[in-house]
């Protein structure tokens, strides 16, 4: 006898929160993104080597935080991790047009801003891997995934356009105002879900943060797919981080576009995610896992390729 069909995801009251919270988040970092880069190139006049140690200071947290925020999120419950880092992320950003209210943004605060803003991210984000699996199970729990994805991918276009959009009719310290405030809705969409999370299995006597650091690690070195990816995705990141450090100064300054244009440029990869994530599993099926993240890989570089030959436009007449 067939088994009866799961329920849609839509129907799952605590996914929609959850879900919702996601997408809000994402939508409104498009936002700060454009934002800080609006204030350090346009309003503080920021050099090259200052925008690259911004784009540095939110990638830091990354390296320095991601195995301690791993064991964190297998140590304690989920939930009240991402609701703290949502509220830390609320905090730190308000600090921004606070400054500017004042007459007082500089680009120190700017590197702190994004140091702290990427750090409970980290730390964040491990635990809202993490807590997925405790609301859906077996298919369920894949189709989270991909709605997750596609969704993810389109509150990224939405929130980079609507970031340039805002940016230039209400400034950039008002509009990192309002990213302020999604993640303050996004803790509320948490503390709405009535979900109990089960309390984490008990560590063992006498092991410490970084004993399980250690196993960790050597479990991903030791283990060759596991190794390969990990250090795929560090090489990846580390080139994406560097072309987008890069980005806004070439566009903001040497092409004179406005933070508008800005935005629709930096969403556009939204596109390819949101179809990405339609389209993953039916490719998977026919080409397989590993052809089709090198796939991935290979063609990653060329959308890039047309700013090597972009140039300053003819001067207003």
């Amino acid at each position: 006898m067939r088994a009866a069909p799961e329920p849609s995801l839509w129907r799952h009251g605590n996914f929609r929160r959850y879900w919702g919270g996601q997408a809000v988040t994402v939508a409104g970092y498009g936002i700060t993104t454009i934002g800080i880069s609006v204030i350090a190139v346009v309003d503080l006049h920021a050099s090259t080597m200052n925008v690259a140690l911004i784009a540095v200071a939110g990638k830091l947290p990354a390296l320095l935080l991601s195995l301690h925020a791993g064991v964190l999120a297998d140590r304690c419950r989920k939930r009240p991790i991402i609701i703290t880092c949502d509220v830390g992320c609320a905090l730190t950003l308000i600090s921004i047009p606070l400054a500017q209210c004042a007459g007082q943004v500089t680009l120190v605060q700017l590197y702190a801003v994004a140091f702290l803003v990427a750090g409970f991210q980290v730390v964040g984000s491990n635990a809202s891997i993490s807590y997925l699996p405790s609301l859906l199970r077996g298919e369920q729990l894949k189709e989270g995934n991909a709605k997750l994805g596609a969704t993810n991918s389109l509150a990224d276009l939405a929130g980079n356009n609507l970031g340039g959009l805002l940016v230039a009719v209400l400034g950039a310290a008002r509009a990192i105002a309002l990213d302020a405030l999604t993640y303050l809705v996004c803790a509320l969409c948490l503390l709405t879900v009535r979900h109990r999370e089960p309390k984490p299995d008990p560590r063992p006597a006498g092991g410490s943060q970084w004993t399980e650091i250690r196993e960790g690690l050597d479990h991903t070195l030791n283990t060759p797919v596991v190794r390969s990816i990990v250090l795929s995705n560090a090489t990846s990141s580390f080139a994406l981080a560097a072309g987008s450090a890069l980005w806004s100064l070439h566009l903001l300054r040497e092409l004179s576009w406005s933070p508008t244009a800005l935005g629709v440029v930096m969403g556009a990869g939204g596109v390819g995610g949101f179809f990405g994530a339609l389209l993953w599993r039916g490719l998977e099926r026919r080409w397989g896992a590993g052809p089709l993240m090198l796939g991935a890989l290979a063609l990653n570089p060329w959308p890039s390729s047309p700013w090597c030959s972009s140039a300053p436009g003819p001067p207003d007449r």
